[in-house]
């Protein structure tokens, strides 16, 4: 999506500088707060910042709480400490500014190389409105998986340097890079019909959470966030589709060494849609590729079932939960394996 427009910054006031002193913001623990969040989402709208960051000692209530937010995030803002981004359904995206980068707790390798402001205003507004969409679905399942103390959530920068581990990979490798083999069927106009091909392909999931589970047991789902956009059938090697991401997750999920899966046994990949119609279409290429490793189910479902709810659908339509319920209660799972 190289052409869509860039999203649209809003101006900032000129700081008022009593006396001819620089003006300075005083930055508190909760600012913190909102940069970590910032920093582990990227970019977040209001509502989502505020069901992260914790409340206000002298905020109470939840309407006070937003309100003192609200008021701290512009005097963020116009200090030079976060951005704010109008997109297209967003009137408001919340992002990290220059000023914010010295006040994060980050153990990235490459977090000093991160440019926050030109990555900032580089991003278009369809990026800016997926990655939200992206954290939306993070912040929902956390949020549920919180009444489920037996069960642990692993995702974030924990998850990367534990695969980073266990694939070996260097330092400047993105840890959710899948990289496989795959054949396609292609139309050749040098022979006037379709023929089978074949090359290396990468994909990166939006996002990947591990479930730990008790005596050691673990699940990973890699997400890919589908926003109705990307041709679910392939255009060959280098165009995005849904049946190529699927062939890379398929080859992957077959492949012999753990190492080209992330280092898990196995995973299923979740596809979370707008609709029934288009979660049937994505199932419908899974079937015909002959794969189980795609589960799909709509946003409206995954806000409103309980997280462990069987509402999952595979390729032939049989609905699945995220944990078996004999799992589900029996203990903490403890840590990575």
């Amino acid at each position: 999506m190289s052409d869509m427009p860039p999203a649209k910054p809003t101006p900032r006031r000129k700081p008022y500088v009593p006396g001819g002193r620089t003006c300075f913001t005083q930055i508190t623990d909760r600012d913190r707060a909102i940069f970590q969040a910032l920093f582990d989402y990227r970019y977040l709208t209001f509502d989502q910042l505020a069901s992260l960051v914790p409340h206000h000692e002298q905020s109470k209530s939840d309407a006070g709480h937003q309100k003192k937010l609200r008021e701290r995030l512009t005097e963020l803002y116009h200090s030079g400490h976060v951005d704010r981004i109008r997109t297209q359904r967003y009137p408001s995206v919340y992002a990290l500014a220059g000023k914010s980068a010295e006040h994060i707790a980050a153990g990235d390798d490459d977090f000093q190389r991160l440019d926050w402001i030109k990555k900032t205003k580089g991003a278009t507004w369809h990026f800016i409105e997926h990655t939200v969409e992206v954290a939306e679905f993070r912040i929902t399942v956390a949020k549920k998986l919180s009444q489920h103390p037996s069960i642990d959530l692993i995702t974030g920068r924990t998850l990367m340097a534990s695969i980073k581990a266990a694939v070996g990979l260097k330092p400047t490798q993105h840890p959710l890079l899948l990289r496989q083999s795959i054949t396609l069927d292609i139309f050749d106009g040098h022979v006037g019909k379709s023929v089978n091909k074949t090359d290396v392909v990468g994909t990166v999931p939006d996002h990947l959470f591990l479930l730990q589970l008790p005596a050691g047991k673990q699940r990973a789902f890699p997400v890919e966030i589908d926003r109705g956009s990307m041709p679910v059938r392939h255009r060959g090697f280098t165009g995005s589709s849904i049946e190529r991401k699927l062939h890379v997750y398929a080859a992957a999920a077959l492949a012999k060494k753990r190492e080209d899966r992330w280092g898990f046994d196995s995973f299923r990949v979740l596809f979370v849609t707008d609709s029934p119609q288009r979660s049937k279409h994505i199932r419908d290429i899974a079937r015909s590729i002959g794969t189980d490793v795609a589960w799909t189910a709509e946003r409206e479902t995954i806000a409103r079932e309980p997280v462990l709810s069987e509402y999952w659908l595979d390729a032939t339509g049989r609905a699945h939960a995220l944990l078996p319920e004999k799992l589900v209660g029996q203990g903490s799972g403890g840590g990575i394996r």
